[in-house]
Parts: C-alpha cells; sequence; structure tokens
C-alpha cells in the first residue's frame, strides 16, 4: 500500500493467535509528523460470501512523530558549470528517515564559500531547493549561478524532511565557476516550482529583429549562445507543454551578459527519457559519458552512439550513451517529441513519443532490418545458377527470408519463399540460391523483390533490384 487513507488493506492472517503488519517504506514517509491517525481492524474468513467481524469495532488511534533526520550525504560532487560563473552539484539522496526510503516533502540546503573549511551551517546556507518524491538513492543534481567566473568555490549541503530534521554536513565539495566569455550570452531555464527545463529554445535577436544566435537547454537548465558581435540584444525564451507553445523575453540584454535566467509560468512534473540500444545494435565504438548535449555539440563523425530528441521537427539536442548502450534525458516537459539514434554507424527509425507529466518513458529503438547496399545477385549476367544475397543492417539473428523474380511486363516468373537466414555478423550476409538448370527462363533482364522479416518482432523490409540471364 502507498497511501495513508480509508480504503481496507487485505492482511493474510498466519495460524497464530496474535499477527501484525507494518508499515511500507512509502507509507511511512509519507505520515505528517505531529498527525493523528486511527487504524481499524476486522477479520474475515474463506467462506462465499465471507463472514466478517464490525469494522471500526476494534481499533486504535496514533500520533505519528518524525524525530529521526535523513542520512548524512557524504557523495556530493562539483564541477565547473557550462556557464559562466556556474558550477555543476551532483549527489545521492538520503531518504525521510536515514539513508533508505523517501523524500517525499522535504528540502536540501547548499552553503558556499570562497574559502575552504568555512564554518557554514543550515542557517548560513544561500540556497534552499524543495523536493517531491524523491527515492533515496537517486542522483540529484543543481546547477549554481551567480558566482565570480574563473573562481574557486567550497560546497557543503544538507538534507532535510517534512518535520525539519536536518542532517548533518556533507563532506565539502570544491570547483571553479565557468569563466566568461565576451561575446556570449549566457544563463539558466527553470519551471515555476524551480526545477530546470530541459531543450527550451533561447534566441538571440538584435534591435532589428534579427536571429543572431540560439541555444536549447540542458537537462540541467543551462544555455550558451556564443559567436556573438551586436552590442546589445533581445533574448527569447520559447517552450512548448502538451504542444502548446509559449515564449518570454528580456530586452536590453548586453553582449556577454552572463545569468540571463528565466523562470517560466508554468509548474509541472518532468518527464524523462531513458532507454537502451541492445547489444546486436551497438558495434565496438568509442563511448562518452552519458549525459545532455546541446544542437552544435554531436555530429556523427564521432563514431559515438548517442540519442537525439527532435520537436516539431528541430534537433533541441542529444545524450551521448554509455558504456552499456544506456542513456537518460530528464527534465522534460510534457508533450509530443521525436527520437532516433545513433549506434555509431546507422541511425534508427525516426520515432514520435507523447510524454506525461512526471513519466519516465523506456524507448528502445527500431534500427532497420536490410541493409539495401548489400542486396545484389552474382554472378550476374547469370547462366545456370543465380545467388540473391543480403546482409541484415546490424548483428546476428535468425530472419525469414523470400525472393520473388519478375519479368520486364511486370509477371512472377519464380518465388523462393520460407527460406531461413543466419546472420553471422553485421554484414557478412547471406544468399538464396535459384538453380536455373531445367528452368524454362528465357534470357532477358528480370526484376526481383527480396523480402527480410524479422520473425521476434514481425517487422519486415524489402528491396528491389535487376539482374540478367543468358542461356
Amino acid at each position: 500500500v502507498s497511501s495513508w487513507d480509508t480504503a481496507a488493506e487485505p492482511v493474510q492472517a498466519g495460524i497464530t493467535s496474535n499477527w501484525t503488519w507494518n508499515f511500507t517504506a512509502y507509507l511511512r514517509d509519507s505520515l505528517t509528523n505531529g498527525a493523528s491517525y486511527y487504524a481499524g481492524v476486522r477479520a474475515a474468513d474463506n467462506a462465499v460470501p465471507a463472514n466478517t467481524g464490525a469494522f471500526g469495532l476494534y481499533g486504535a488511534t496514533f500520533t505519528y512523530y518524525d524525530n529521526t533526520p535523513p542520512a548524512q550525504t557524504l557523495t556530493l560532487s562539483a564541477q565547473t558549470g557550462n556557464l559562466p560563473g556556474t558550477a555543476a552539484l551532483s549527489w545521492l539522496s538520503a531518504g525521510d528517515n536515514g539513508s533508505s526510503g523517501y523524500l517525499l516533502s522535504g528540502a536540501y540546503k547548499i552553503a558556499y564559500s570562497t574559502e575552504p573549511g568555512a564554518a557554514v551551517s543550515t542557517a548560513s546556507a544561500q540556497v534552499t531547493i524543495t523536493t517531491a518524491a524523491v527515492t533515496a538513492g537517486t542522483t540529484r543534481g543543481y546547477v549554481l549561478d551567480g558566482l565570480s567566473p574563473s573562481v574557486s568555490y567550497y560546497f557543503t549541503l544538507w538534507t532535510g524532511d517534512d518535520a525539519l530534521n536536518w542532517s548533518s554536513a556533507s563532506n565539502e565539495a570544491a570547483a571553479t565557476a565557468g569563466s566568461a566569455d565576451s561575446g556570449s550570452i549566457s544563463g539558466l531555464v527553470r519551471d515555476g516550482s524551480g526545477q530546470p527545463v530541459t531543450g527550451v529554445l533561447v534566441e538571440v535577436l538584435t534591435p532589428s529583429g534579427a536571429l543572431e544566435g540560439s541555444d536549447h537547454t540542458d537537462t540541467s537548465g543551462a544555455y550558451s549562445i556564443t559567436g556573438l558581435v551586436s552590442p546589445n540584444f533581445t533574448v527569447k525564451a520559447t517552450w512548448v507543454v502538451e504542444d502548446i507553445e509559449s515564449s518570454v523575453s528580456k530586452d536590453g540584454i548586453a553582449i556577454g551578459a552572463g545569468g540571463v535566467n528565466f523562470s517560466l509560468s508554468v509548474t509541472y512534473q518532468l518527464a524523462s527519457i531513458s532507454g537502451f540500444i541492445p547489444a546486436e545494435f551497438l558495434p565496438a565504438a568509442r563511448v562518452k559519458t552519458a549525459g545532455f548535449y546541446t544542437t552544435k555539440e554531436i555530429r556523427p563523425a564521432q563514431n559515438t552512439p548517442f540519442v537525439e530528441i527532435y520537436r516539431r521537427g528541430r534537433r533541441i539536442g542529444a545524450a551521448f550513451v554509455d558504456q552499456r548502450g544506456a542513456f537518460k534525458v530528464n527534465n522534460l516537459l510534457p508533450g509530443t517529441y521525436s527520437v532516433r539514434v545513433y549506434n555509431g554507424s546507422d541511425y534508427s527509425k525516426m520515432e514520435t513519443v507523447s510524454l506525461k507529466a512526471g513519466q519516465n518513458l523506456a524507448f528502445t529503438p527500431r534500427f532497420a532490418l536490410l541493409n539495401k547496399d548489400q542486396v545484389y545477385a552474382y554472378p550476374n549476367p547469370a547462366g545456370k545458377i543465380v545467388n540473391f544475397h543480403f546482409a541484415t543492417a546490424f548483428g546476428a539473428g535468425t530472419f525469414e527470408a523470400e525472393v520473388e523474380v519478375f519479368d520486364i511486363s511486370g509477371r512472377l516468373v519464380k518465388k523462393l519463399n520460407n527460406v531461413t537466414a543466419d546472420t553471422v555478423a553485421p554484414g557478412a550476409g547471406s544468399k538464396i540460391t535459384w538453380n536455373l538448370s531445367g528452368e524454362k527462363v528465357a534470357s532477358g533482364v528480370y526484376i526481383y523483390i527480396l523480402r527480410l522479416r524479422d520473425p521476434a518482432t514481425g517487422d519486415t523490409e524489402k528491396a528491389i533490384k535487376k539482374f540478367a540471364i543468358i542461356r
């Protein structure tokens, strides 16, 4: 059970006269400090219809007090931010009570100083982040802005629960704030609750309205637009929620400005897309650390597998996969996106997905079955025999293949079907052989259709090509 209400929760009684029922971690952590609750018990047998006792006849009232703070964080890390004057923090979250369970309505406090070992506390912390439905052990992150560019900072974190029990101070993490770029404009985009938003389009417009540069925010909500030359701009942020577009602008922004931040007039449970490239589709290729990158930072020439996210036909960013072929893009607004994966050599099919608020969509890419460049007939021209060669676009597997041969008038001459072919490696190929001996087939040009089917998924593909026969 994951909620506290008046609905009965069935419990299997044992063979002894005494038995117990314990709170689940989620239910325990959702109880309100200082609130009173009533628990009632009634018994039922296995008769049809069941004989039951009266509900509420036996029960008890209790008041819940939460005196246990979240566990101390020992995993705080910091690195230089992508934007001037920013640093990116990450840590593994504690729970409401200790290091396990959930942090359903709590907060984090962050203190920072330019001096190591400075005297800091929750009272002096400069940043407070509220939480909702955080599972203990999951990775959390936050980008601090407004720091002095190129200056070293030292960070400490505390975790608090809904009863304002605060953990001990975390380990101290250090990082240098991002350096300034005189030809850029940068900032952060967050929603109404302060959460970073991925894939928001930020455009820099000259006073005449000409577009001089643009970028999409990454999973930390950061953007950076470089290569600017005009002295001042209008900066416009555009986002789409459930396919409804909205925007907000800031005028009179000078070139080189950092901290041009936007707070969107929306508060949604942000969604994510996660998945993996199956092993048979993932060739031996160099991989990078998984993470979200904006439009101009990933190119297929890198021979590095990644996932691309599009919205309304425009590429909003990409995420490199990890060593296992896994990827995840966080902090997406609800709505419609298009997704495809580059596996180091080929793109998967572009697929449209619809994200609901708070959803973590599991996405598995679908690659082409047939490598059409490897479909050919040999010998060509053919005499006594002809082989129809084909290869899959990925690795080993069992496939059903058939070939239909037509003359130039469109009449079916031969059908070779129910052929099972085993590919042993990408590009190694298989063949379907037609023995022309004894066949009443005239010399000439013929058209053939090769069809390939994956029995596991039912997906099919075909290639249409020509060959010649000389008798």
